[in-house]
């Protein structure tokens, strides 16, 4: 990197504010307060004392030698404040926009709410700390190369669209010769040590800033009668699912996923996947029966099935109901959500134990372009479509499923709630039907999932939904929710769905 050299006297401390509207660039009449080096020292003022530092002189001979640029800055009146995997994405995107090499990016999700990411780069940093019940986001920006820094800036104004902008740019390095001497420091005292105090000062300040929010944040997930409650912020589309929980069981962090079990006040044991709600003891029978005894009830007589995911068991605890069924794979990535299942869910795990069963933990992308024309049903009980689910939502993905199948065999796949997910819906919906002979849509409530629902899609090569009902093998399984009504009616359409999907 070139090193730039400028006059001490002529560095500059730029503070900028402005507001931005929806549908407008910032103000370029912004208020701008420009501070000469010189007069850092009084900006403080008596804060120096509580460091025993001295200034009695800023004018040291030689040259300004710039190695960075710095900008921090405050984004108030924010969206898009609590999608930690969003936030992994637009932190890359505005690494790449300023032209940065980077190293890694990592984020983080708080409870109940608020979010940290950083990217390291060969040049410095982006970091992005988030406050969503304020509405306000902490940006910070440092770079030590030729890059275009403001453009990094644009990608996350233009991300988490904020009504007001508050920027300070830093020009970061330090004064005097490069031959610099510690005898020249006693001399003339050290903008390098006011600097260096400035930004622990700052960094001083957001901490108690942090720490004060944090705590405000306990206080608001914590009832004065001691209540505490997970909420699920990850794609909530502004309806947050919130549980009352009792305690943390366990949090193991695994290859794929951060997996969390907690106690709640009225629906049992919950187990969690990144931040998202997976299963609960008490609801867990209309999700795990509509996603399993529909595809199997529909086909005439499946002989072998394979669970694609599912390795907190519920949906497996349905298949085994169905005493036709003689061979049962089910292969998932992640055998921490296995574990978890032993421990904290074994009315469900107990259901490996049938000798049908066979457990595979393997890449499902993998495991299925080993099977041609094998399995009867295939039942894809996925998270959601981020982090390890991400190909079970892709055609390829089911160009696969469809090969593995029977000449007249069906699957059923987690597709996620009509309300907000209509674009990903349409998308799974299209791609299916351009594969199989019948593609459709059908839902189930569920009261811990966003909306209290949840979608399936139905996919089959030869029978649709209704035309091999057995009312007899329905009868010999044990359900709380699902029965012949509850099959048909799941497929009934609002009409805003009938239009995306069949029009």
């Amino acid at each position: 990197m070139q090193q730039e050299n400028k006059s001490l006297e002529s560095r500059e401390l730029s503070i900028t504010t402005f507001a931005t509207t929806e549908n407008s660039q910032p103000d370029q009449n912004s208020i701008k307060l420009q501070t000469q080096a010189s007069d850092l020292p009084n900006i403080v003022g008596t804060v120096q004392n509580l460091q025993n530092m001295q200034y009695a002189d800023t004018n040291i001979p030689g040259t300004f030698n710039q190695v960075g640029n710095h900008i921090i800055a405050e984004f108030i009146g924010c969206s898009n404040l609590n999608n930690y995997r969003e936030l992994k994405s637009i932190l890359t995107q505005s690494a790449l926009a300023a032209s940065a090499t980077i190293l890694s990016v990592k984020t983080h999700q708080f409870q109940p709410f608020g979010m940290t990411g950083v990217a390291v780069l060969s040049e410095s940093h982006i970091s992005v700390h988030t406050w969503p019940e304020y509405g306000y986001a902490s940006i910070d920006i440092y770079t030590c190369g030729k890059l275009e820094i403001n453009k990094a800036l644009d990608e996350l104004k233009q991300y988490f669209a904020p009504q007001r902008i508050d920027v300070v740019t830093v020009t970061r390095g330090f004064s005097g010769n490069n031959n610099f001497k510690p005898e020249t420091l006693a001399k003339y005292g050290s903008p390098l040590m006011f600097k260096q105090f400035l930004k622990f000062f700052w960094f001083f300040l957001c901490s108690i800033f942090k720490l004060t929010l944090c705590a405000i944040k306990c206080f608001k997930t914590q009832s004065t009668t001691g209540e505490k409650f997970f909420t699920e912020l990850v794609n909530h589309n502004g309806l947050p699912v919130t549980v009352q929980i009792t305690e943390k069981c366990e949090e193991k962090q695994s290859k794929y996923q951060k997996v969390e079990v907690y106690k709640t006040a009225t629906f049992g044991n919950m187990i969690v996947l990144d931040g998202v709600v997976q299963l609960t003891t008490r609801d867990t029978a209309s999700y795990l029966e509509m996603i399993a005894h529909v595809p199997l009830i529909a086909h005439p007589n499946p002989k072998r099935v394979l669970i694609i995911g599912g390795g907190d068991c519920g949906t497996l605890t349905g298949v085994v109901q169905h005493k036709n069924v003689e061979e049962i794979v089910m292969c998932e990535i992640d055998a921490v959500v296995v574990e978890m299942a032993e421990k904290y869910f074994p009315q469900f795990y107990q259901s490996t134990k049938d000798p049908r069963v066979t457990l595979i933990i393997q890449d499902a992308l993998q495991y299925i372009k080993t099977k041609q024309n094998y399995f009867d049903v295939i039942i894809i009980d996925s998270s959601d479509p981020d982090g390890p689910a991400q190909g079970l939502f892709n055609k390829p993905f089911y160009i696969d499923v469809y090969n593995a199948l029977t000449h007249d065999g069906i699957a059923s796949a987690q597709a996620e709630p009509m309300f907000f997910f209509s674009d990903l819906i349409k998308q799974m919906h299209q791609q299916n039907e351009d594969t199989f002979k019948v593609t459709k849509y059908y839902y189930a409530l569920v009261p811990t999932y966003p909306t209290g629902s949840i979608g399936f899609l139905f996919s089959s090569k030869k029978y649709n939904e209704l035309e091999k009902i057995n009312e007899e093998r329905i009868n010999q399984l044990q359900t709380e929710y699902y029965n012949r009504e509850m099959h048909e009616a799941a497929f009934c359409l609002p009409q805003y769905m009938k239009r995306l999907l069949y029009e």
